[in-house]
């Protein structure tokens, strides 16, 4: 299959490093945001037959096969069949007007959305409001979302490893769902099937937003009241879940638990940015530190703007959620990070 990737973060390089290994025809877009993006460009477009070619900035140490190409304009939408679409949030809908064209003119593209979190202005996951977007503008129904634990370097290395991680993948059409199995049959990313939309949607939301509540416990040292809190947010996650009319089910699935739970605990060597922020929390920060933090481009927190949107759909619609609204205290009004303890055992 012809595979466009939009753009080259960490999980769009990984997603494309392992279907170019499994034997697909893969472009990933490099948009040149900056002069270090810019380079980035000319170098692995230069470098494109080097057996060590590497994403220095977003993902430095893992090679790259030699039969990826790199773009840096959209054109490849227009013969691709597959578009995995990875770009942070804050820069989705200037990419899918980018991309819009491309779709009228190549309806039977799957556009395949791995981003995660809600949309900057309002209270719905980015995935339910891609979908309602395209299909009211365009008529447009091949869309799918991938949702699962992939932390990205060890994605891209799981060929070395041998290690298959899994995620699930949503779509209201069972055969777009078949076709993006075999697309990543033999990648080392299995993917489960699932027609809820909406819980895949929103899974990644939750997980990144309660995984900073793991982090506090863990800054904190209580190892123990960590490992109880992950079956405890587990159980608000549902109340989320059962509010947005998902499955039951789907709070089982790698969309939630499994991206849930090993994103708390991480790898070895590689720890979620949620988890160290919520380190950093347990530190007893003031408002001006947490600030900066969260606004430094290095860090990159996803779960911060989801844990208040979260906490604000909470509010609106008195859904009891103690565990989240002790985070947003502590974030937000610099609650001692010790009090999430003792709302475990309330």
């Amino acid at each position: 299959m012809r595979v466009f990737v939009v753009d080259t973060g960490e999980m769009g390089t990984s997603s494309g490093a392992i279907l170019a290994r499994a034997g697909h025809e893969v472009t990933l877009l490099i948009q040149p945001y900056d002069s270090a993006q810019r380079a980035l460009y000319l170098n692995l477009r230069l470098a494109a037959t080097w057996a060590k070619n590497t994403n220095y900035i977003h993902l430095p140490g893992v090679e790259l096969p030699e039969n990826i190409e790199f773009a840096d304009n959209f054109k490849n939408c227009a013969n691709a069949d597959v578009i995995l679409l990875a770009v942070p949030s804050k820069f989705l809908w200037s990419a899918i007007e980018n991309i819009k064209p491309y779709l009228e003119s190549n309806p039977k593209c799957i556009l395949t959305l791995l981003t995660k979190g809600f949309d900057s202005d309002g209270q719905i996951p980015v995935g339910l409001k891609l979908k309602n977007n395209l299909l009211l503008t365009l008529g447009y129904k091949n869309f799918a979302i991938i949702s699962g634990y992939t932390p990205a370097s060890y994605l891209a290395n799981a060929y070395l490893t041998g290690r298959v991680y899994a995620a699930s993948v949503a779509s209201y059409d069972l055969n777009i769902i078949k076709k993006l199995k075999r697309l990543f049959k033999g990648s080392g990313l299995g993917l489960i099937g699932t027609r809820d939309v909406v819980g895949s949607a929103l899974g990644g939301a939750l997980k990144n937003a309660y995984a900073i509540g793991y982090g506090i416990l863990r800054g904190l040292n209580k190892s123990d009241e960590a490992w109880a809190y992950l079956n405890l947010a587990l159980c608000e996650m549902k109340i989320f879940l059962d509010y947005a009319g998902a499955k039951s089910k789907t709070l089982e699935s790698p969309a939630v638990k499994a991206d849930f739970r090993l994103t708390s605990i991480g790898e070895i060597d590689w720890e979620s940015r949620n988890v160290t922020f919520g380190k950093y929390l347990a530190e007893y920060h003031t408002a001006e530190e947490i600030k900066a933090y969260v606004q430094d481009p290095k860090h990159t927190v996803e779960g911060y703007e989801s844990m208040k949107t979260l906490w604000q759909i909470a509010q609106d619609n008195k859904l009891y959620t103690p565990l989240l609204h002790r985070i947003h205290a502590i974030c937000e009004f610099i609650a001692s990070p010790g009090t999430l303890s003792l709302v475990m055992k309330n």
